[in-house]
């Protein structure tokens, strides 16, 4: 299967069929051209892309995306650059931050010889920690046990504060220099915790 183009997160893998829709080789569903570029991007934004309207091709999860972007040719990473600072600024005007503030968590957490930086909306604490799908994935490897968790406490923007949502907390996953960068981000507690986990049968 010929390579159309490669991304490791939602933002690039937008911006690689940007290019490609631009340049006449690809549609998204029956729109072509801006059209099609149009209405990619406003799903993008509303955190529904469908993907599955992309013609020609499928979507892959690939571990060797620095070896397979070599094989681009420099015109298409070129404009995917481009197209992806055009989707940061869209993803991050979303959040509001010029009105409100929002409050996430980043947890470093240790158990056994298994290890996982996981971002959780608000004060993270046992309980956000444990519904956090990236960290039941993480114990999977492990019988249980002491698990060890350090909570950095982060707030950014200005106003009201609040709790990001899963598709915001994914762009401030994802955006958080650039977030600092505009807004400044103070983090505004820390705290080390240890508890026993066991796994349920």
């Amino acid at each position: 299967m010929r390579i159309r183009g490669v991304a490791e997160d939602e933002t690039w893998l937008c911006a690689m069929a940007a290019v490609l829709i631009r340049n006449g080789e690809m549609g998204y569903g029956d729109l072509e051209g801006e059209p099609a570029w149009e209405s990619l991007r406003q799903d993008f934004i509303s955190g529904t892309p469908d993907w599955e309207r992309l013609p020609d091709g499928c979507v892959e999860i690939r571990r060797d995306v620095k070896e397979a972007w070599r094989m681009m040719p420099p015109d298409r990473i070129q404009g995917a650059e481009e197209m992806y600072r055009e989707l940061t600024e869209a993803e991050i005007m979303k959040l509001g931050l010029e009105r409100r503030s929002l409050v996430w968590s980043v947890m470093e957490v240790g158990a056994g010889n298994e290890f996982g930086t996981f971002f959780l909306p608000g004060i993270g604490d046992r309980l956000g920690l444990e519904k956090c799908d990236g960290f039941m994935e993480m114990m999977r490897g492990t019988c249980g046990g002491e698990v060890n968790a350090g909570v950095f406490v982060y707030r950014s923007g200005a106003g009201d504060a609040g709790k990001p949502d899963r598709r915001e907390l994914d762009t401030i996953k994802r955006h958080e220099k650039e977030i600092e960068r505009r807004y400044g981000t103070d983090e505004i507690m820390s705290d080390f915790f240890g508890f026993r986990y066991f796994r349920k049968q």
